[in-house]
C-alpha cells in the first residue's frame, strides 16, 4: 500500500509561527539601527557647528553654514564673498544618509525646504551666531533629534528620549 504523506496543519502552523518570529526580530533590529545612526548624525552636526564657531573665533573670520533638506556645507567669508571650505577635511560639505531629513527653524521662523532651496546661518568671529533649531529625522517619521544654537554661541544637542 502506497500512502502519500503530506504536512499536517500543526506542522504548517509551527513553520508560519517561526517565520513570523524571525520577521519580527528583523523588523525590530532594522528600526533600532536607524535611531543610533540618526543620533550620531545629529551629534556630528552639533560638534561641527561648535568647531566652526571656535574656528571663527580663533581665525577672526566669519563662517556660515548652508543648510539644505538633505545636507549642509560650511563656508568662510574671504575677499568680500563666501567661499566653500574645499581643503578642510572636517568642515566639508556633507550629505545626510539616505532617508534622513533636516528641518530648520531660524530666528523663530520655520523654514520649509523644497528641492534645492538653501538657508544660511552665520557664525561670527565674535562667537555669536544665528539662533537656530535644527531637527534631524527620518522621512515619514515624527521623532528625531534637535541641535539648538543660541545667539550667544551656545550649541547643544537635545535627545528627546532623555528629557522624558
Amino acid at each position: 500500500m502506497n500512502k502519500s504523506r503530506g504536512f499536517t496543519l500543526l506542522e504548517i502552523m509551527v513553520v508560519v509561527l517561526i517565520i513570523g518570529i524571525i520577521l519580527s526580530f528583523a523588523t525590530l533590529s532594522f528600526r533600532d539601527n536607524r535611531v543610533p545612526a540618526l543620533k550620531e548624525e545629529a551629534q556630528r552636526l552639533a560638534a561641527l557647528l561648535d568647531l566652526a564657531r571656535e574656528e571663527a573665533i580663533l581665525t577672526s573670520r566669519e563662517y556660515s553654514v548652508t543648510l539644505k533638506e538633505t545636507g549642509y556645507d560650511f563656508q568662510q567669508f574671504l575677499e568680500e564673498e563666501w567661499s566653500p571650505l574645499v581643503d578642510d577635511k572636517i568642515l566639508r560639505a556633507r550629505e545626510l544618509p539616505k532617508g534622513m531629513i533636516l528641518e530648520a527653524d531660524l530666528e523663530g521662523e520655520s523654514i520649509l525646504f523644497g528641492g534645492e532651496e538653501e538657508v544660511r546661518l552665520y557664525i561670527f568671529s565674535s562667537g555669536e551666531l544665528t539662533p537656530f533649531d535644527l531637527f534631524l529625522r527620518y522621512d515619514g517619521e515624527t521623532e528625531g533629534f534637535h541641535v539648538i544654537g543660541q545667539i550667544t554661541g551656545k550649541i547643544e544637542f537635545k535627545d528627546p528620549q532623555k528629557e522624558q
